[in-house]
């Protein structure tokens, strides 16, 4: 119970960390640019967005969380993994509801929201959406390429893998207006990959 309270205690914290330039943003846009509560969260996409968008990145999650099946054995063992907590510990229900925090409230919604909703977000308002959905896709890629210090191996998934999602998720954001559809695809691959390196028997 106390390592559970511990992941999501530490899975809030870094949701925190990954929320205050959206909050910074916010409030300057309220109170320098006087814009309304609803404008800024639709800046930020922080709307339901159309059902139809929810059923494409469900279809769109499935890939996504083979591929993460797949890199999950080879990133779980390397010091500092976000996976390690996971690997090789016996399945249990507490085990899951860490690997849901981690995938959901850790990364998955707090990074679409820093990714998609704010750098995109921007981006998408400013320029064409070939341009944009590059940039903030590069931007995506730049703090994954941390991973080859301690994996050069991995230098395909950290580089072609990263970006390639990051242009799909932009992708989603951009025409759902809403950063759901591409939280859900980036939650659903880091749950698939906590859950791949559990002990299953």
């Amino acid at each position: 119970m106390l390592r559970r309270d511990m992941e999501l205690g530490q899975a809030l914290t870094n949701m925190a960390w990954m929320l205050i330039p959206a909050v910074i943003y916010a409030l300057v846009m309220r109170f320098r640019r006087h814009l309304g509560f609803a404008e800024i969260t639709e800046r930020l996409g922080l709307r339901l967005g159309p059902a139809r968008w929810y059923a494409i990145a469900s279809g769109v999650a499935i890939p996504t969380a083979v591929l993460s099946i797949a890199m999950s054995s080879l990133t779980s063992r390397f010091e500092g993994s976000m996976l390690t907590p996971y690997l090789d510990v016996p399945v249990s229900p507490g085990l899951v509801a860490m690997a849901f925090n981690y995938g959901f409230i850790a990364t998955g919604l707090p990074e679409e929201l820093l990714f998609r909703g704010l750098i995109g977000g921007a981006l998408f308002r400013r320029t064409s959406f070939r341009r944009a959905n590059t940039i903030q896709a590069l931007i995506f890629m730049a703090p994954h390429l941390l991973l080859l210090l301690v994996a050069p191996t991995l230098w395909p998934f950290a580089t072609f893998g990263i970006f390639g999602l990051g242009l799909v998720l932009g992708w989603l954001r951009e025409r759902s207006g809403s950063i759901g559809p591409p939280a859900l695809v980036h939650a659903a691959g880091n749950v698939a990959g906590a859950l791949a390196v559990m002990k299953w028997s």
